[in-house]
């Protein structure tokens, strides 16, 4: 079978030892078993809730990483991410709709979520990587979608409310070049509290180890 395959033949049950978590004092603690849930607001439509988990450790051509799902209503993805030093970073993805398969997508190479070491104010950072849709074998569908990202540090210590609670936040905004801008609010050994950028995302709870 071709090493390229996503998520089933990326992931492995053998004996390899699982990666290590960043510190918990990281901006996305990530270990096995974490869940955060989020209220989805977008104008025009019904608030649903979001919910992410971190289900289990995942080996890919990669390395090793972990497994998280991602539902939002009749919406789930699952995706195989991984630490690359202080940077999390998204391998692959899956995306369904009411049960059903809608793409694969593998990511070349790895596209960067955050860096979760606590940064300084005006901080910033640039990546590039290639978004290819692939078929169950494994193999390319249409062209390479070439993407250049740019993270901004606007804030430190930034007082965020959410249904979870107040949290001094880091606030980073990610603009993709020719494309859409958000801004995410990350705290400490928490996560994720607050995304803008089309729709809000809000922190309603979270259960995070490590």
């Amino acid at each position: 079978m071709r090493p390229s395959l996503i998520l089933a033949l990326l992931l492995s049950c053998g004996s390899e030892p699982p990666p290590t978590p960043p510190d918990p004092a990281s901006l996305f603690p990530v270990a096995v078993g974490n869940r955060w849930e989020y209220r989805v607001a977008e104008p025009g439509k019904l608030e649903q809730t979001k919910t992410q988990s971190v289900t289990r450790t995942a080996t890919s051509s990669a390395g090793d990483g972990f497994l998280f799902e991602t539902v939002n209503g009749p919406n789930r993805t699952v995706s195989i991410q991984r630490l690359d030093g202080a940077r999390l970073v998204r391998v692959s993805e899956e995306s369904f709709a009411n049960g059903a398969l809608v793409e694969r997508i593998h990511f070349e190479p790895p596209a960067l979520r955050v860096d979760t070491h606590t940064p300084k104010l005006g901080d910033t950072y640039s990546t590039t990587h290639d978004e290819i849709l692939v078929d169950g074998d494994g193999d390319p569908i249409g062209p390479r979608l070439h993407k250049s990202t740019t993270f901004l540090v606007e804030a430190i210590d930034e007082s965020v409310t959410v249904p979870a609670g107040t949290f001094s936040t880091v606030r980073i905004r990610r603009t993709v070049v020719g494309g859409s801008a958000k801004t995410y609010w990350f705290a400490e050994g928490v996560g994720k509290v607050k995304e803008v950028g089309g729709q809000t995302e809000s922190l309603v709870s979270y259960d995070v180890d490590g």
